[in-house]
């Protein structure tokens, strides 16, 4: 849930003190993929620990030696984003998960550090303008009228559900009642 953003510093879970010295601490600045999830179906969720964090079983942290380095790796895993969901992520009986292996071998071009920095600041000022336009007040009313729109038609009211225990029944059997 928390990796919806680009940076965490806060969590909708947390752990007490106990806990937290008995797991793995990654300091701000690690890298967090999804790697087990339903929600790799769509998207690959890709975030930065804003603050230092403990993570579960689903998650891939990456601890690099240079903060710089790991904000490229950030815009590298997502420039190939499509190619990750479409090649990289298997699915097994309940859910998505990334075939890992091959992931970690994957190559992601690493310019010199002058031009991680010139581009990393190109893409920060593209995303600084296409930020007001998902934040348009015009768009979000728009939308609302549209799942208006969408929505079902009231069909007044409706009966109250039956309190009896649901029994299994055969998909031929007839309700008799």
């Amino acid at each position: 849930k928390d990796m919806k953003r680009p940076v965490i510093t806060d969590s909708e879970m947390h752990i007490s003190e106990l806990a937290a010295s008995t797991m793995q601490l990654y300091p701000a600045g690690t890298l967090l993929l999804v790697a087990r999830s339903g929600i790799l179906k769509r998207l690959l969720p890709l975030c930065k620990l804003g603050i230092d964090s403990t993570i579960n079983q689903d998650i891939k942290a990456f601890s690099l030696y240079d903060i710089e380095l790991s904000e490229w790796l950030f815009y590298g895993i997502k420039a190939f984003e499509p190619y990750i969901l479409k090649e990289l992520v298997k699915s097994v009986t309940t859910v998505e998960s990334l075939k890992f292996d091959e992931f970690a071998a994957m190559m992601i071009p690493v310019p010199p550090l002058s031009e991680q920095r010139r581009i990393i600041a190109a893409i920060k000022a593209a995303m600084k303008l296409l930020t007001p336009m998902s934040s348009n007040p015009l768009q979000e009313q728009l939308l609302r009228k549209r799942q208006q729109h969408h929505r079902a038609p009231d069909r007044g009211p409706q009966r109250p559900a039956d309190p009896r225990p649901l029994q299994k029944k055969s998909l031929l059997e007839r309700d008799e009642q």
